[in-house]
């Protein structure tokens, strides 16, 4: 007997005891279900002896249970990783910076290095989806934003930087 669980992406990541009101021959009942970390969208969890009772027997079947998880407003999963995309003023992408961010544990502390770029990856070890004895982590995609409003004597200042390190990043690239 399949029976649908709608998860939160982090009851998904760490697991979570949940109620669960079932039919079973005509009657109501509620279990308490264990869903074990790191489940998916999708997978399928069995409950051994709570499904609906056998035909010959009598003995009751296994219930499977079918999550279904929620996405989340930050984080995306790639396997056991967890992704979340950090937005960072150019100021702290060009001098560095220590920056709080959200992991499915609580706020940790990035030390963002200065000259990073837009798309650079800093990985917090041990802070992903834990499935048995395996731990992923979470990886922090920088997504560098320019102010906006430059005044003419931001943008001469601008130049100036530009005139002083000339750069282009399409140079290696063969177009």
């Amino acid at each position: 007997m399949d029976h649908p669980v709608t998860l939160t992406f982090e009851q998904a990541a760490r697991g979570v005891h949940l109620p669960l009101q079932i039919n079973r021959e005509g009657k109501l009942e509620t279990i308490d279900i264990r869903i074990p970390a790191g489940v998916k969208d999708g997978s399928r969890v069995r409950v051994k002896g709570r499904g609906q009772a056998g035909a010959g027997d009598g003995e009751s079947g296994d219930l499977f249970i079918v999550t279904r998880v929620t996405p989340h407003a930050w984080f995306r999963r790639e396997e056991l990783d967890v992704y979340l995309e950090l937005p960072i003023s150019l100021y702290e992408a060009i001098l560095g910076a220590k920056v709080d961010v959200p992991t499915l544990d609580g706020r940790r502390t990035l030390t963002i290095p200065p000259e990073t770029s837009s798309g650079a990856k800093l990985r917090i070890k041990g802070h992903g989806i834990q499935r048995g004895e395996d731990k992923g982590d979470q990886i922090v995609v920088m997504k560098v934003v320019i102010p906006k409003q430059l005044d003419g004597e931001d943008r001469k200042a601008i130049e100036r930087m530009a005139e002083k390190h000339p750069l282009n990043p399409r140079a290696d690239l063969g177009w």
